[in-house]
Parts: structure tokens; C-alpha cells; sequence
């Protein structure tokens, strides 16, 4: 909760020189800069018995994020193992900076060192500029980059195990100016790694750098090969600065805060995460006073336990009707967004609705509701960007309910020339951001990439009487500590990979619902996937069955994440959830 009221302000935190002793993860927001003086060092505890995927730092779904100007201490000769577990070079622990889905990132100015994995590890991140850092002694690569977008790694010593710089399938990807070498090469499998796992056309730039004492200058694994590098064509090639050739951290620039909105200033504490932020006005400096993140989370959990009594959130709009009737034109976004930029109620009368671009709701107290038969529906062939829903909810108070919206997914099978497939990030059906009170009910939502519903940063959602059916990655996924989330009377049917997700987030209810891969495809993995730091989910009266795998996929949580029972609301069972029937949507 200290983290929370720190990053919620936007603008700055900063460090003053100390070492900070972390036993949790940091969870980054978007539009924030985490800095630090020089002398400032974050350091993961000893023993810290973490599970794997689990950073030291982790941003996700964020963006306009700059990270600047202190040091990470991954502190692995105090974690050689991990419950149990001996760690070696390559196992995925510890990573000292974890980005998932998000844009626009910024680390410069910082020294990271002695981790298990990787300095930063990026996934579905696009517009990422790693610069001007001194990296040493990780076990596996200072960069790695993971279905990405645009990433630029730049005028950075890195003493490493594995490799300097590692695209899998990021494209572009460039590096330049940097001094590569390995820590030993009997381990090493190059100065810049090159993997293309997903097959896509993807290119990784090397100018300029000086690579050496490594295994091989370009190290080829599954899927790469030498025909995706090239060693012209960066955009910029920086002169290769002081700390660059030194590999000095005395060589470093300290960070002057320059950004806008408060800034925090705190020293260092207690051993805790928490430690980290000041809770009081716009500006304050001194020492922090708080709990331990163990304590934090002990809290948390019995705050959800005493909920028997709550109700799942339900929205009622007030104000004037706007009724839309379906044109011919592939743009019927136009129509829809003129009226829900007036609030109150829009209605859809029945028709297809062929959209090529996205629905944006932004007025607080807002319904978009259709009759049964109203379809919105992507264009063929849309050629959007990743990270583009279809509906985009970034007001509160907000209904959606009635009718239909179809992803179009066969008709979209690339994306400026990028191939959609399972978990890439396009066209994601509904997105709910960084709000509250957002009703999702009778409603047909099929045949999209990636999510059906992503829920972000979001609390009091209820998702209820609704048919999924063949999404191109989770059903509803929930990040970036969303919380109180209900999930009930829908049936789904899943696709790609999990139906209900708890990332960071809870407590996530999953009640009354019915859960299966989809008749006649392989996917489906798992009915609930629980992640990352302290999320809760909460497994109520669901019939689960015909999935892939498991019921319950754990990856970087643990068995204290998942609950039976426990839910605070007991629904009747709709008649959606046996028949699957859109004829039966309405019934209840």
C-alpha cells in the first residue's frame, strides 16, 4: 500500500544514497520515474526463497516509465537456492528488472549486478531504451527481450554469463556502441544472442559495438539465423561513452530530477520493500515508517476474508438515450464514440457494426448497450498496432451489456506483416483501465486475439452472464493490482491459454462459471492461472473440465495464492452456464 501511494502521484521517487534491503517485489505504475542518488542501492535480501519469474522490479501493462541513476544488488551469493531448489546459471530467478506488455520504458544511469537471470528482462514491450548502464556478473543476459516491439540497447559495459544483448522474436532490436564480454566463455553463447521462436520477420541491428572475449559475436538459437542481423541501419550511433569503456560506475551520471508532478524523496529504513516510499504530502524527505511487505500481505489477506457480506458491483446510468442504428461504412467507431463522448446511455439497435478503429469509453457514468442481434465487429484485414483494443474503458460507473462483439480473428491473421497468434498482443476485445465500477454482462464476446476481457490497475469489476468463446489468450485477465474483480455465471471457452488469470492482482472471484477448451482445438491450458506478487483468487462452485492441463496453473505464486471457497457471494446458476446458448443469454 506504501508503494502504491508513492507511484499513484506520478511524477518522481527518489532515492537518497542508502542500501535499501528488499524481501518484495516493487510494482512499477505507469507515468513515473523511480530514481535514485548515486550511493542509492536496492538489494534483495538474503535468502529470499522467491519463486521463479518473480523480479526484483516488475512493470506491468505500464508505460512512461524511466527507471535511473541507482544501483540493484541481485545479491545471488546469499540466494544459491531457492525453497529448495539449488539455482544455476540459466535458471529464471530473480531477474532484476521484469517488464510485461508495456511501452514506452526508459533505464539509463544504473548499475545492476550479481543476479541469478537477467539485469532486465522484457516481454511484449515495445519502445524500451536500455542506456548508459553498467552490468555485471548476471548469469544470463543484461537485455532480453521477448516478443517485442522497438528496443534499443545502447552505450552499455555488460559483464556477463549467457550474452550482452538476446532478441526473441523483438523486432527491431538495436544495439550499438556497447562493450559486450563475457564473464567466461565457457558458458557464453554470444555477444548478441539472436532466437526467433514465434517465426516472425524480425531483424536485430549491430553497429558499432565492441564485442569480445565471448563464444561467438552473434550467438544463433531456436529459430535464428544470420540473415536477421544486420550491421548498419540504427537509427542513432552514440559515441561510446566514459562508463562504456571503463565499466566503471565512478564514470555514471547521477540523475538530476527534472521530471514533472511531486516528487518523494525518502532514506533508506527497515529492511522492507516498503521503506522505499514516503506516504506524506507532494514533497517530504527523511526516514519512512512502515510494515514489512510480509505484514502488508498478512493484512491483505484477512481484509479479503471479512468480506462475507459484499455484492458484486452493478451500474446504473442516468441521463439521455442515444440510439445508433448500423450504417454501411467500415468506420461505425465514428458513430459510436460521438455518442458515448455524451454520456448516458447509448443504444445499439440490431445490425453489424464493422469498426476500423477503437471504441473508446471516457465519460464517468456511461452504458453502451445493444439488442440482441447488434454486433460490433473488426474489420478484415485491420492492420492495427499491438496493444489496440477493440473497447478501450478508461471512465468509472461504466455498463456493457447486451449484444455482441466479434474479434474477427480469422480475417485478421496478420498485422502489418506480423503474424497474430496465440498471446500476441493485438486485439484484445474489451480493456478496462486503471478504474473502477465497470459492469461487463450478456454479452457474446468470440474469435478475437489475445484477451477477451484485460482488466488493469481496475477494482470493483463484475463480469457476469456472459458466453466466451475461442479467445486468443486468457478469457479475463487481471493485472497491475486490480482487486475485487467477480467472474460468475459465464461460460467460456477457451482457445490459447488460461480462462481467468490473477497477475498481481485479487482478490479475483471465479463463481458459478463454466470452464472448457473449445470443441475441436488442442489449446486451453488452464482454468485459473495465479502470478507474479501476492495474488489472490478464489475458486467458487466452477465446473472445470476437458482443459489441456490443470485446473490451477501457479507460475511465480504458490498455494497460499489459490483459495476453494471463501467466495463472499453465492448466485444462481444462469442457464448460459450448461447450455453455452447465446439464445439463453437473455433468460436470466
Amino acid at each position: 500500500n506504501t508503494i502504491n501511494a508513492a507511484f499513484t502521484k506520478g511524477g518522481t521517487v527518489y532515492l537518497k544514497a542508502g542500501t535499501y534491503t528488499i524481501d518484495g517485489t516493487i510494482i512499477l505504475m505507469s507515468n513515473v520515474t523511480l530514481a535514485g542518488a548515486r550511493g542509492a542501492k536496492i538489494k534483495l535480501a538474503n535468502n529470499a526463497n522467491w519463486p521463479s519469474n518473480k523480479p526484483l522490479i516488475l512493470g506491468s501493462n505500464v508505460s512512461n516509465v524511466k527507471i535511473s541513476g541507482f544501483e540493484i544488488d541481485g545479491n545471488k551469493a546469499n540466494n544459491g537456492s531457492s525453497n529448495g531448489r539449488t539455482l544455476k546459471s540459466g535458471d529464471d530467478y530473480y531477474n532484476l528488472i521484469g517488464l510485461i506488455s508495456s511501452s514506452a520504458v526508459e533505464i539509463s544511469n544504473m548499475y545492476m549486478h550479481d543476479g541469478f537471470a537477467n539485469a532486465v528482462f522484457s516481454k511484449r514491450t515495445k519502445n524500451l531504451n536500455v542506456h548508459d548502464n553498467v552490468i555485471k556478473n548476471m548469469n544470463v543476459e543484461g537485455v532480453n527481450a521477448y516478443r517485442g516491439g522497438t528496443t534499443y540497447v545502447t552505450n552499455n559495459c555488460m559483464r556477463v554469463i549467457h550474452g550482452g544483448a538476446r532478441s526473441d522474436s523483438t523486432t527491431p532490436m538495436y544495439v550499438a556502441s556497447n562493450d559486450i564480454a563475457a564473464v567466461s566463455t565457457a558458458s557464453n553463447l554470444g555477444g548478441i544472442i539472436v532466437e526467433n521462436e514465434a517465426g516472425i520477420s524480425m531483424y536485430v541491428y549491430n553497429c558499432s559495438n565492441n564485442i569480445h572475449n565471448v563464444k561467438a559475436t552473434i550467438g544463433y538459437m531456436t529459430g535464428g539465423t544470420s540473415s536477421m542481423v544486420k550491421t548498419s541501419g540504427c537509427p542513432s550511433v552514440p559515441t561510446m561513452s566514459a562508463a562504456t569503456k571503463s565499466c566503471s560506475v565512478s564514470d555514471l551520471s547521477s540523475f538530476t530530477v527534472t521530471a514533472t508532478g511531486s516528487t518523494d524523496t525518502t532514506s533508506a529504513d527497515s529492511m522492507s520493500t516498503s521503506s522505499l516510499f514516503s506516504t506524506s504530502g507532494t514533497s517530504s524527505s527523511g526516514t519512512s515508517s512502515s510494515s514489512s511487505s510480509s505484514s502488508s500481505s498478512a493484512s491483505t489477506a484477512t481484509s479479503t476474508a471479512s468480506t462475507a457480506t459484499a455484492t458484486a458491483p452493478t451500474v446504473t446510468s442516468s441521463g439521455s438515450t442515444t440510439t445508433l442504428t448500423a450504417g454501411n461504412s467500415t468506420n461505425q467507431q465514428v458513430q459510436i464514440n460521438a455518442a458515448l463522448a455524451k454520456g448516458g446511455i447509448v443504444y445499439l439497435k440490431a445490425g453489424v457494426y464493422t469498426i476500423n478503429g477503437q471504441i473508446t469509453i471516457g465519460v464517468d457514468n456511461t452504458t453502451l448497450k445493444g439488442e440482441r442481434g447488434a454486433v460490433i465487429k473488426l474489420v478484415d484485414k485491420a492492420n492495427w498496432d499491438p496493444y489496440v483494443e477493440l473497447v478501450h474503458v478508461k471512465a468509472k460507473n461504466v455498463r456493457i451489456t447486451g449484444f455482441e462483439i466479434d474479434g474477427n480473428a480469422p480475417n485478421n491473421t496478420t498485422s502489418n506483416g506480423d503474424t497474430c497468434n496465440c498471446g500476441r498482443e493485438y486485439y484484445d476485445i474489451i480493456f478496462v483501465d486503471n478504474t473502477s465500477n465497470v459492469e461487463i454482462d450478456h454479452m457474446y464476446l468470440h474469435d478475437n486475439w489475445n484477451d477477451s476481457i484485460l482488466v488493469k490497475g481496475s477494482k470493483n469489476v463484475n463480469v457476469h452472464n456472459n458466453i466466451f468463446r475461442r479467445p486468443g489468450h486468457d478469457v479475463v485477465a487481471n493485472y497491475s493490482r486490480s482487486s475485487t474483480v467477480y467472474i460468475t455465471n459465464n461460460c467460456i471457452r477457451t482457445y490459447c491459454n488460461s480462462a481467468i488469470r490473477a497477475y498481481s492482482s485479487g482478490p479475483v472471484y471465479a463463481i458459478n462459471n463454466d470452464i472448457s477448451r473449445e470443441t475441436g482445438y488442442t489449446g486451453g491450458y488452464a482454468a485459473f492461472e495465479i502470478q507474479a506478487d501476492n495474488p489472490q483468487l478464489y475458486n467458487c462452485d466452477n465446473n472445470v473440465h476437458n482443459m489441456k492441463l490443470v485446473t490451477v496453473f501457479l507460475y511465480g505464486a504458490d498455494s497460499s495464492n489459490y483459495h476453494v471457497g471463501g467466495c463472499p457471494i453465492s448466485p444462481a446458476k444462469a442457464l448460459i452456464v450448461d447450455s453455452c446458448s447465446v439464445s439463453d443469454i437473455d433468460k436470466d
